[in-house]
Formats: C-alpha cells, sequence, structure tokens
C-alpha cells in the first residue's frame, strides 16, 4: 500500500473525479450544507436584532424591519446557493477561500439587506460584482504548474530573514519583552502605534504574521523539532511585539487543521460558521451579552458591510479616486488630504484617528465607480488562481490557515494592501518554493 506525504497532491479519493476544468470534484454532491447556510443567516438574524443593532446604533447600524425587505433579502439568498454549492463541491484551495469569502460577507450582507436596505443603484452593483464572480470563477481556467523548481535552502533562508527582523524589532522597541497575559495586550497594542518603523520593517513584521504559522507546520511534517521549536518562539516574540492576537489565533489554528483537518472534511466549514453563531445567540440569551456576537460576529461579518455603505454613499456623490490613495498619489494628488479609510471614519463615525478599511468591493467602486465593481471580481480571481499555482501539490493541512487570512484580508482590506502589507506575495513566494515530497536534506 502506497504512503503519502503531506506534500503529496491532495489524496485522492475513490469517490473524486477530476473535472473539465482541471480541479477535483466530489460526487453526488450533498445538500446538506444549505442547511448550514441557512441555520447561519438564521441566527444571524438574531443576533443583529438581539445584540449588534441596540448596542452600536451610535456607529450607523439602524433596524427597519419590512416584510418585503425580509423576502427580498432571502431571494437574494436562494439565487446565491448555486454559487455557494460549485466551490464547496470542488477539491481546490482557490475555492475554498470563496467558499470563505461567501460566508464572511455575502451571507451577512443578506442579513443587512433585511435591517439596513441598501439604495437600489447599491443592490444592483453588489448582486453585479457577485454574479460576475461567479461567472469569473467559472470559465477562467486553473493553470497547471510548470514551474516545479523548490529549495528547502531559501525557504530557511527566509524564515531566518523573518526571525532576525522579528528579534531586531523586539530588541529595538521592547527589550525583548515577551507577552504571557493575554489581558494586557491592548495596552501594548496602543504603545505599538507609536513605534516608527521603517517600510521594511513592517513589511516583513506582516510577511512573517502571514507565513510563519504555515512554516511551523511545514518544520512538524518534516519533523524538525529544533526548526519548528525555533519558529514558535519567533511567534511568541511576533506576539509580544504589538500584542496581536491574530498570531496566536493562526499559530493554534494552523496546528489544530493539520492534525485534524482534512480535503473531505471542508464541508464542515459551513457548519463551523453556523456553530459560532449558535454560540453567540446561546451566549446572548444565557448572558444577555454575547463576547462572541460584539467581537467577531459584528466587527467581521456586519461592520464591514457597514463601512461599505459609507464608502458607496460618500463616492456616489463626490469624485472617485482613481488609486490616487495610493500607489499614483506620488504622481497624482488625491483630491482629499487625508487617506480615505479616515476621511470616512471622519465624516461617518466622528473619529478622524478611526481607519475604516474594507474590502474589495467597496476599494473598488471608491476608485474606479461603477467600473470598478465590473473588474474588480476579474481581479479577485486571478489573484486566487495565482495562489493555487503557487501552493499546487502542497497538502490542503498546511493551506487552510493562508486561505482564511486571504478571504479575510479580500473582506476587510484593499487589494493593494492585501498584496503587498498583509504579505500576500510573501506567501506565494513561499508557497511556490516548498518541495513537494519529504526528502532528506
Amino acid at each position: 500500500m502506497k504512503n503519502h506525504s503531506i506534500f503529496d497532491l491532495a489524496s485522492e479519493s475513490p469517490r473524486s473525479s477530476l473535472s473539465p476544468a482541471g480541479v477535483s470534484t466530489e460526487r453526488g454532491v450533498s445538500f446538506a450544507p444549505l442547511a448550514g447556510v441557512i441555520l447561519y443567516r438564521l441566527f444571524l438574524d438574531y443576533i443583529y436584532q438581539a445584540s449588534v443593532f441596540p448596542l452600536n446604533a451610535y456607529m450607523g447600524f439602524y433596524n427597519v424591519s419590512d416584510t418585503s425587505l425580509y423576502i427580498c433579502s432571502w431571494g437574494v439568498l436562494l439565487v446565491s446557493l448555486p454559487f455557494f454549492l460549485f466551490c464547496s463541491a470542488r477539491k481546490n484551495i482557490g475555492n475554498v477561500i470563496l467558499t470563505i469569502i461567501y460566508l464572511l460577507n455575502f451571507v451577512p450582507a443578506t442579513s443587512c439587506m433585511h435591517f439596513m436596505p441598501p439604495s437600489a443603484t447599491y443592490l444592483v452593483q453588489f448582486c453585479t460584482y457577485w454574479f460576475l464572480l461567479f461567472v469569473f470563477a467559472v470559465i477562467i481556467p486553473h493553470f497547471n504548474r510548470i514551474w516545479n523548481f523548490s529549495s528547502a535552502t531559501i525557504v530557511y533562508a527566509a524564515s531566518f530573514i523573518f526571525l532576525l527582523t522579528i528579534l531586531g524589532v523586539s530588541w529595538k522597541y521592547t527589550g525583548f519583552h515577551i507577552i504571557l497575559d493575554l489581558d494586557s495586550v491592548y495596552a501594548f497594542r496602543l504603545e505599538a502605534r507609536e513605534y516608527s518603523m521603517s517600510v521594511i520593517e513592517r513589511y516583513l513584521i506582516s510577511a512573517a504574521r502571514c507565513c510563519l504559522p504555515l512554516l511551523m507546520v511545514y518544520a512538524i511534517a518534516r519533523k524538525s523539532k529544533l526548526y519548528a521549536g525555533i519558529i514558535g518562539f519567533t511567534l511568541l516574540l511576533l506576539f509580544s511585539f504589538d500584542g496581536s492576537k491574530t498570531v496566536i489565533f493562526t499559530t493554534v489554528l494552523a496546528l489544530l487543521c493539520y492534525y485534524f483537518f482534512t480535503w473531505q472534511k471542508k464541508r464542515y466549514i459551513v457548519w463551523g460558521f453556523a456553530g459560532l453563531s449558535f454560540l453567540a445567540a446561546a451566549e446572548h440569551i444565557l448572558r444577555d451579552y454575547s463576547y462572541i456576537s460584539d467581537y467577531v460576529i459584528r466587527r467581521i461579518m456586519f461592520l464591514p458591510h457597514l463601512l461599505a455603505s459609507f464608502y458607496f454613499d460618500f463616492f456616489s456623490k463626490n469624485e472617485v479616486l482613481f488609486y490616487r490613495d495610493g500607489f499614483l498619489g506620488n504622481i497624482f494628488p488625491s483630491p482629499y488630504n487625508i487617506p480615505s479609510p479616515h476621511l470616512i471614519g471622519k465624516i461617518y463615525l466622528g473619529a478622524p484617528d478611526c481607519a475604516a478599511n474594507v474590502g474589495v468591493f467597496a476599494e473598488s467602486y471608491a476608485n474606479l465607480g461603477t467600473l470598478g465593481c465590473l473588474i474588480s471580481p476579474l481581479l479577485v480571481i486571478l489573484l486566487l488562481r495565482s495562489f493555487e499555482y503557487c501552493s499546487s501539490g502542497l497538502d490542503f493541512r498546511l493551506l487552510i490557515v493562508p486561505a482564511i487570512s486571504i478571504a479575510i484580508g479580500l473582506c476587510e482590506s484593499y487589494l493593494s494592501v492585501l498584496l503587498l502589507t498583509h504579505g500576500f506575495l510573501s506567501l506565494c513566494i513561499i508557497c511556490l518554493l516548498l518541495p513537494r515530497e519529504m526528502k532528506d536534506a
């Protein structure tokens, strides 16, 4: 019997075949996950009414209860279910990312349509954006990997650069302070905002957050205890540097996925979202307050849509940016004297220091108006195809945490920020260079 290493191609199954697009597709598509989507939406509706709106109305959340709006929001959700089935039925990391984006962004958006009805223009453009995302996901082919070069040496060198950078900034700004008390992280996070780091330091720190959990699992798979221990210590220093709980979350999640997750279990992703929303609702019922709904459901699932509505409202009435807020700003000055996240925070939230960051849908409209909503879906699918190409041949257990990070980045960040500041390019390079087979050095 042949033994498969973690670096073999996604494990073959007698129940799977290869689709014409070159993507493994599970036969006999299960419709059971649809029940998970329905339950997830129901719990989101309850959480919005019971927790998000009452506690956060001052931010701009409001509650318009209307039967026609309720029916319309469910109609939009039901029409989108073929997109969910298409993504969830294919054994491909790009479609896993699309599944997470769908659950993280689109389903909560339908709940917002009920309670915070958008303008007809906004609704049409939002639905067009998702329709084109589905079309491009179907018609754009998956690229076959033709460059088989890999190098553990370069990967080790990248890890060493991350280690040196984190050691340097930790010594320079904190004196090698180690945080062991999670309750104290907010004080260190505020302190970290005042650090005068260089552009290179900031990029390497962001790239390390994205790449190190993957490299730690890689080290465990190669049974390199020393390498895994060094990366673990580096992650501890990285967490202690600015108190980012994301480092702890992704590290723990990477370990859990490596030991317990497989392609066959990816259908449980939707039940994970439904279960999280259920726990938030249960916590609110039992305690009359829910930390889960406040820190997770509101922050990650509802707030991006509120901010997107602010962006749409502002840039539908004012001059769009044409990317002058970013890389073209040095050549063609922006018509506004502050970056758009701070501009929206100042106007709509009354907090100019608040960075109202949003995902690629709002970014595309802010930069190009309606045209951006037509172009952005193509750019997103091309980005996912690039990641698929770079990570082709790596086991799913290595990639699920990067997939979650990419999905969250697309829902909450500008595309240019995801590519550079959030370390997407570094992640692609690391995945491209990782050896596909277990070989002795």
